[in-house]
């Protein structure tokens, strides 16, 4: 009869602790999710700041075009760098 009641017992006690352990493993995967969110966040928005300076900068360069180019259009921007000097610079 002893031996009955040690049985139902452990039952219960092992019902616990793997309700615990759910909970644990489900507190863990949300933390980690959210930890992930907020970094992207972080990311995007360092993102939009280095393109909102740089739309700015282009915008400054061709307001100011005609003052460096006179009797030429204003309104062009910079063309970009197409020779491999910089390359070749930095790695010889």
């Amino acid at each position: 009869m002893q031996k009955l009641t040690l049985i139902s017992e452990q039952k219960g006690a092992a019902l616990i602790i793997f309700a615990v352990m759910m909970v644990l493993i489900a507190t863990t995967l949300l933390v980690s999710q959210l930890n992930g969110t907020e970094i992207k966040i972080a990311r995007d928005k360092k993102s939009a700041e280095s393109l909102a300076e740089a739309k700015a900068a282009l915008i400054g360069y061709a307001i100011t075009y005609d003052d460096k180019h006179t009797g030429e259009l204003y309104g062009y921007l910079p063309c970009p760098d197409i020779s491999l000097n910089d390359v070749r610079d930095k790695f010889p």
